[in-house]
């Protein structure tokens, strides 16, 4: 997966619109049962639902960028980042 400016465009070396990335990430990594993603989530009135979701492209994606991330930002821009998700 290459990355330009921080958004995914590049394939096994073909560029591709984000579309077709994540139609073929989907395919190729929900082939190998990547992306079941089975959590708890807190909902906005209160109460706790279980949620299911298949997203092989985008866990491959998700995954992708953080190795990207671990790479270029310093730990403080790190533990910030991380900070500021969670608001």
């Amino acid at each position: 997966i290459g990355f330009e400016k921080g958004c995914p465009v590049y394939l096994n070396g073909e560029k591709l619109s984000a579309l077709e990335l994540f139609n073929d990430l989907n395919k190729i990594a929900g082939k190998h049962g990547i992306g079941r993603v089975d959590i708890v989530e807190n909902r906005l009135v209160g109460m706790k639902s279980r949620g299911v979701y298949e997203t092989p492209g985008g866990s491959v994606i998700f995954r992708a960028h953080q190795a990207l991330e671990s790479m270029c930002l310093d730990k403080y821009t790190m533990h910030y980042k991380d900070f500021v998700a969670v608001k």
